[in-house]
């Protein structure tokens, strides 16, 4: 309904079941109507009729329905508590009929959802305002999400060959503590509400003949976002990061925005001629639109780093930031042709996009350690023209429909809208944060220095940036990224594969599937280069756990030279400038689908991919001057090509007389990837070095200690059941439903904690325990 929202970012709201009349899901083949790859779902909402028609679905569960999965294993592993279910549930009414019967029909739908839980290992801490993260063991954070969407659509049969939709939604969402985790705790995290967003759409369709069809629409979501300290957290707090444990505790230790509000209009129309073997379709879709961000932080502007409870380091920032960005334009135009030609289906289409955003001028506010500033408009960031093709195939083998062989290969540009005029916007290009060592020597957690020089004094070390505290614009980019054909990141999509019926209702499909992204961009340091870094050696600590039980001589690390620390001067360019670079995924995957005569219903399958990243002519290319992906100024890691991951899910449902089925899923996992990420000391580094760290005696350097895609948890397993039972009543429909999630009271681990300390490999998110579920559906 309406127009495609491709690239629009998060909306903030679900969907609604009740409303959906059908939902597609595309995963591969993207036809050229569509301006992005990747998976696409469609979501078409019910429209009403000339009887009067309604739905009602509940569902319900509560700790009472709830069983622990907390092992003796995982309290081995360092585990404080298990994730704790208080309940979760929903409600969804609709209905829909006719207003004028024959003419005009509506359908409207309300879903409220819940769930609050207890994440494992997360706790109050004892004394919210010291220095040392104390969880208080018996006051366990329970994590609240709760959000409703609204919507109606009215439908209008103007006459037999002019149909119009309208649709309005709304919705309200709060995720209360967002990103609570043992490593973050109720303090640092978010209160992350979108209130409201909002979306409208509108549509026409006309079969003019049996062979044209027109059709148009248009889209205008309204994405409205706040974030904030908790509630009962002081603004003046100044959040903390336990460098030794990973734990962020009183105050958010990073910005959080305090309102992001984002506007799009998107607009299509196409026409389409259809002829026995013969489909031809051609249109434009058009998007305009902005964003208006607030960023903030605390008072203070300030935040500490600590290990073992000793300030390590501080990081200043300019707070507040506001900025906005606007896309003038997003122009697609396309067209796709379908041909049957005996047994071959061969389908041919080009789409041409133009991306065109801007910023307005821009004022920067006076903060506590920068002066205010006016920043110029400037057009045209980018503006970018992309050239598209796709072709699919499939061909019938031995002409009965039950073996086909299916290729396609398509070039997709990627969804960037305004991040790109974001990026460039001169509020963004300033230096809005930087560190430095901090030795309290008298231990009262106020720093004796000057923050408003950029040089070591008192307590305190040199600025990682001598920008900070000015206006001066510190990053530049490179016109030819900005502007011409060609130049938008984009990723080539082709798949290979073939579908066979194995019984009358029972068919597989198998298919080899490869994504390869381009035009990548490399932002580089032009006061800096790969001469200006001395090599050291680091041995790293002992431990049965790290490869080869530790203990190893880590060498490949660099340390810039420190009369040049704190100068910057980056320039954003094209990594063609300096090499290839390569971000590819392969995969394979397996699926079945069918109804066996007895009605039993069977599906799912396995996935099998990998990505691989490879950017080392680039780093080669400049040297440590280049800014990368790498952490901190190191040239390890820079091709990193784990094994295959592979995934199983399967599903079945069996009728029982007495209209009641059974389902089950099963679905076996790969296990979370495992990293170490170790604060070293100066200490530890100086003699390999021959010298301090240019970040002075106290400074660290941040060490990996497992190479990227070696090491990952152990693969999980969960098991799901349903019980329903179905009753009619007349024209009433009705199921009653018994849920069983993780039916096995699987205990895996999601997640573990990546900082090198004491607390590595600790859990830090657990699968929740067996859960049993009630719910009802009624159609009436």
């Amino acid at each position: 309904n309406g127009a495609s929202m491709s690239g629009g970012g998060g909306h903030g709201m679900k969907g609604n079941p009740g409303t959906a009349q059908e939902i597609v899901v595309e995963t591969s083949g993207v036809g050229a109507e569509h301006e992005l790859g990747g998976v696409r779902v469609n979501v078409i909402p019910k429209e009403g009729g000339n009887t009067f028609s309604g739905y009602f679905a509940a569902d319900f569960a509560n700790s009472a329905l709830y069983t622990e999965n907390f092992t003796e294993k995982l309290k081995a592993r360092g585990a404080s508590s298990p994730d704790k279910v208080d309940k979760v549930g929903s409600i969804n009414p609709a209905f829909g009929g006719p207003i004028m019967k024959d003419k005009l029909w509506f359908h409207v739908g309300v879903n409220y959802r819940n769930a609050t839980r207890a994440p494992a290992g997360v706790f109050y801490d004892k004394d919210p305002l010291d220095w040392v993260f104390t969880p208080d063991l018996t006051r366990p954070v329970m994590s609240e999400n709760w959000g409703t969407d609204n919507n109606i659509r009215l439908t209008s049969q103007l006459s037999p060959r002019n149909k119009i939709n309208g649709y309005y939604a709304v919705g309200y969402v709060c995720y209360c503590h967002n990103g609570l985790s043992p490593t973050r705790t109720y303090a640092e995290t978010r209160r992350y509400t979108y209130t409201p967003n909002s979306l409208i759409q509108a549509s026409w369709v006309s079969p003019v003949s049996n062979r044209l069809l027109l059709e148009a629409g248009v889209s205008r979501p309204l994405v409205d976002t706040h974030q904030s300290h908790q509630p009962d957290i002081d603004r003046n707090t100044i959040g903390a990061r336990e460098l030794s444990t990973g734990v962020r505790f009183r105050g958010r230790e990073t910005p959080y925005t305090r309102r992001s509000r984002q506007w799009n209009t998107h607009t299509r129309f196409s026409a389409t001629y259809v002829t026995g073997s013969h489909s031809f379709k051609a249109g434009l879709t058009t998007a305009t639109g902005g964003r208006d961000i607030n960023l903030n932080f605390n008072d203070q502007a300030l935040a500490y780093r600590l290990y073992g409870g000793v300030p390590s380091s501080l990081t200043q920032y300019v707070s507040p930031q506001r900025y906005t960005i606007n896309m003038k334009l997003n122009l697609g135009l396309f067209v796709q042709d379908q041909w049957t030609i005996d047994r071959m289906t061969l389908n041919i289409g080009a789409r041409f996009d133009w991306l065109n955003s801007f910023y307005r001028d821009q004022h920067q506010d006076t903060s506590r350690f920068t002066p205010s500033e006016d920043f110029p408009a400037r057009d045209n960031v980018p503006d970018w023209k992309d050239f598209s093709p796709r072709v699919g195939v499939t061909y019938d083998v031995f002409g009965d429909g039950k073996t086909a062989l299916k290729a396609h290969l398509g070039y997709y540009v990627v969804g960037v809208q305004t991040n790109i005029a974001g990026a460039v916007n001169p509020i963004r290009t300033i230096v809005t944060s930087a560190r430095r060592n901090w030795a309290d020597a008298n231990g009262d957690f106020v720093p004796d220095c000057d923050l408003f020089t950029s040089a070591a004094n008192g307590e305190c070390g040199s600025l990682s940036d001598n920008g900070f505290g000015t206006a001066i614009v510190r990053r530049t980019f490179d016109p030819d990224y900005l502007e011409g054909f060609g130049k938008r990141e984009g990723n080539w999509e082709g798949s290979v594969g073939v579908q066979q019926e194995l019984m009358p209702g029972l068919s597989m499909e198998a298919s080899f599937n490869r994504r390869s992204y381009t035009n990548f961009s490399v932002t580089e340091n032009r006061l800096v280069h790969g001469g200006d870094y001395d090599s050291y050696c680091v041995t790293s600590p002992t431990d049965s756990r790290l490869p080869g039980g530790g203990g190893q001589e880590i060498c490949g690390l660099y340390d810039i030279t420190p009369s040049l620390r704190g100068k910057n001067v980056r320039y954003t360019t094209r990594t063609e400038n300096f090499g290839g670079q390569s971000d590819i995924y392969s995969g394979v995957d397996v699926t079945l689908n069918g109804r066996l005569q007895n009605g039993t219903l069977i599906g799912g399958g396995l996935s099998s991919g990998k990505v691989m990243r490879d950017n080392c002519e680039v780093v080669a290319a400049l040297g440590l001057g280049g800014f990368t992906n790498q952490t901190g100024p190191t040239q390890r890691f820079c091709k990193i090509d784990p094994p295959f991951q592979t995934e199983i899910k399967v599903h079945a449902v069996f009728p029982i007389p007495g209209d009641i089925s059974a389902s089950i899923a099963f679905q076996s996992i790969p296990g979370p990837p495992i990293t170490a990420r170790w604060s070293a000391p100066n200490s530890a580094i100086s003699p390999s070095l021959g010298r301090n760290l240019a970040s002075g005696a106290g400074g660290r350097a941040f060490v990996a200690l497992v190479e990227p895609g070696t090491m990952y948890e152990p693969r999980f397993q969960q098991v799901d059941l349903r019980i329903a039972k179905r009753f009619t009543m007349g024209r009433t429909r009705a199921q009653a439903m018994f849920d069983v999630y993780n039916a096995f009271n699987s205990s895996a681990v999601l997640g573990v904690i990546s900082s090198y300390g004491g607390a590595w490999m600790r859990p830090s998110a657990i699968i929740a325990g067996r859960l049993a579920k009630f719910g009802v559906q009624l159609d009436f």
